[in-house]
Order: structure tokens, then sequence, then C-alpha cells
């Protein structure tokens, strides 16, 4: 369960939320994100849709954004035709099992109350040989230094380091295809 002053801090940054397309080294981040392009695709925690754009362009499938904060999902617009939006808490994420080729959870890790509990539902909802990719473009001790310097809202948000997606990974039965954790950049990305 997401606190609620936890969404009342998103939906109040909501309006002026960077609506500028991905950089060169934020699309990296995604360049072998679910290479088969078939299936339909989850952002969770995608805000304002920005990467769900960039995915949509590169996919046949949906794009779904999944946001707990509507007013982020506002802010979305409507993009694309195959981009839909679903305000949903991402513990407990209203869709079928089996029903997504891929999952992507791009600067919103953190903010995950129960993590472990998110990883199992992206493995729910995920097939059998779909993928999940968690990514930031900045490196986990800055984007942790950063929530630790915010307000009560979101200052215990923290990234966890590379130890942990490895023994969630054994939990779950997920291969590791690829873990950086960098100077510049954070990315997890796991094939069911």
């Amino acid at each position: 369960m997401i606190k609620p002053d936890k969404k009342e801090f998103f939906d109040f940054l909501a309006p002026d939320w960077p609506e500028k397309e991905l950089t060169g080294r934020e699309r990296a981040l995604f360049a072998g994100a679910g290479r088969n392009g078939k299936g339909c695709v989850i952002d969770l925690g995608g805000g304002n849709g920005r990467l769900a754009r960039f995915l949509a362009r590169r996919r046949r499938g949906r794009v779904i954004v999944v946001d707990f904060s509507l007013e982020m999902l506002k802010a979305a617009g409507e993009g694309a035709g195959k981009i839909i939006r679903v305000q949903a808490d991402a513990h407990r994420l209203p869709f079928a099992d089996s029903a997504a080729a891929l999952v992507v959870c791009y600067s919103a890790f953190p903010h995950f109350d129960r993590q472990e509990g998110v990883l199992r539902e992206c493995r729910r909802v995920l097939r059998d040989g779909g993928e999940l990719i968690v990514a930031h473009s900045r490196s986990r001790r800055e984007i942790n230094r950063f929530h630790a310097r915010q307000c009560r809202a979101v200052s215990g948000d923290f990234l966890p380091p590379p130890v942990r997606f490895r023994a969630w990974a054994a939990d779950l039965g997920w291969k590791i295809l690829r873990l950086e954790d960098g100077e510049e950049s954070f990315i997890v990305h796991y094939r069911r």
C-alpha cells in the first residue's frame, strides 16, 4: 500500500514534471528492452509517460503507463493511440497473469514501499520469457543521497544494492541479463 503523503507529494509535483524527450543516455538504458518486440509493455511508475512515448515508437504492441498518481497520469496527455494510462498501486497490478511481455520501471523503484512484493507482482503479470528492467540514469549512491535530503514523503525511499537484486532473482527464479551499479546509471534487467 502506498502512503497517502507520498501520493500527495507526486500529485503536487505533476504539473512541473519534465516532459522532454529521453536523452541518449536514458534511451541506451532501454536499448535491449524486449527485443522480440511483441506483446504488451507496462511502464511501472511511468508518471507523465516520457518512457512510454519512446517505447510506443519502438514496439508494435500497447504500452500501458501505470502510476498511483492521477495527476501524473493526467500530465501524460493522450500520447500515441497505443498508450494506455492506468491509475494503480504497483503492489496490486490490475492485470491478468502473464499479460505482459515487458515491464519497465524507470526512476520509480525506490518509491515502492514493499519492493520484493512489487517484483512478485511483476513476475505474475509477465509471460514466460518476459523481461523486467529497473533502471535509473543516475548512480544508486546519487539517487539514495538525493532522496535522503527530500521531504518526509520520500526521504526513506532508497534503491537497494545489487546483492538484493541478485537475491530477489534467485528467489523468483529469474535470469539476470544485466546488472550494473555504475557511476552514472543503475540497471537490472531480468528475464522470467
